[in-house]
């Protein structure tokens, strides 16, 4: 929903312009680049061998 109306209330209410609404919407996905990878390593190295059945279920 926020992803439907929140441009609109950015540039209507706020009074942002559109690509500063873009940038406002990058910011998510600039850390999941940044924090799924780190997460994976993470994952990895700790939870190798004892928690790997758990995707399964």
């Amino acid at each position: 929903m926020v992803n439907i109306v929140g441009p609109f209330y950015l540039e209507g209410v706020i009074g942002l312009v559109p690509s500063q609404v873009g940038v406002v919407f990058l910011i998510m996905p600039l850390i999941m680049v940044v924090g799924s990878p780190l997460a994976g390593w993470l994952y990895d190295h700790h939870y190798s061998g004892t928690m790997r059945w758990r995707a399964w279920l």
